[in-house]
């Protein structure tokens, strides 16, 4: 049974996460409108890896009582050893609070059939998700646009 898990995948401390950021954006008197969330993996072995798997627990606020998702997100993309990459959830969730976590990661082409889209993005930070969402806003008449920023349940990592 190792040997088999030692073939299908490799241990999740071998992609670590050094940050994870979320934001949405509002118009008539706090409706959300679209939403943005980012992470940043880095690839701590000295082997490539074919694809990771992060899992995201997302809090929303927005209805009546708190809601809370647990969802998996796979990128399917190599990284090498020691890079960095900046993962953008495609159609991510609203949320007023995140919590991100790195799954499962692979070697082999057996990437994992259930999850929503990762795809690579230029830098992940407040800024680059602010900018990303007044963009969407641009052509918009809506009153009471703003940019909300949801909370880190864990900090940023080494």
């Amino acid at each position: 049974m190792l040997a088999l898990l030692a073939l299908s995948g490799c241990a999740t401390g071998a992609v670590g996460l050094e940050r994870y950021r979320g934001a949405y954006s509002t118009h008539f008197e706090g409706i959300p409108d679209q939403a943005e969330i980012c992470a940043v993996v880095r690839n701590r072995t000295t082997r490539p890896v074919e694809w990771v798997e992060l899992r995201l627990l997302s809090t929303s606020q927005l209805a009546d009582s708190p809601v809370t998702w647990k969802s998996n997100w796979i990128y399917r993309g190599r990284i090498e050893p020691g890079e960095r990459v900046a993962l953008r959830f495609e159609n991510a969730p609203m949320a007023d609070e995140l919590e991100v976590s790195v799954g499962r990661v692979g070697r082999d082409a057996r990437v994992p059939k259930n999850g929503r889209p990762l795809r690579v993005a230029g830098e992940c930070s407040d800024e680059a998700l602010r900018v990303a969402l007044i963009a969407e806003l641009e052509d918009r008449a809506a009153p009471d646009m703003e940019v909300r920023a949801a909370e880190q349940r864990t900090p940023d990592g080494p």
